[in-house]
């Protein structure tokens, strides 16, 4: 797996981590390490590029669901149990993390396993980064 860093001005900075191959128990912590180096380094908003990943196994969802965990605002218990809330209602989606052009599997995975229920998911560049 390959991973590429970019950034780009929109309404906001956003950290673009266009991942190359596949996501998976091997290669899963290798994500995990890249996004928290560049969180910890001032990233606030982060649009994981998908485009070019073919498989994810449950180690690489587990690792989309540990970046969005942290970029949230919110990290008290209260505001924990607001997302919670939110995500059950329907109410609340990421505003700092989002997902761009997962392949038509991959997107099925995600809808299955209710990413799609707090996570946006794009299949164009620019209307991701204008989400912001």
């Amino acid at each position: 797996m390959e991973i590429i860093v970019t950034a780009q001005q929109s309404n906001v900075q956003v950290t673009i981590l266009r991942v190359i191959g596949n996501v998976d128990s091997a290669s899963s912590p290798m994500l995990l390490e890249e996004a928290t180096k560049i969180i910890e380094a001032g990233t606030e908003n982060m649009l994981l590029d998908l485009t070019e990943v073919d498989f994810m196994s449950s180690a690489g969802l587990r690792v989309v669901h540990q970046i969005f965990e942290r970029l949230v605002e919110d990290k008290s218990p209260e505001g924990a149990a607001r997302r919670r809330e939110g995500i059950r209602t329907g109410s609340y989606t990421a505003r700092h993390f989002k997902l761009l052009n997962p392949n038509d599997k991959l997107k099925e995975t995600l809808e299955l396993f209710g990413y799609d229920m707090f996570l946006e998911i794009y299949t164009d560049l620019g209307k991701a980064l204008a989400s912001f």
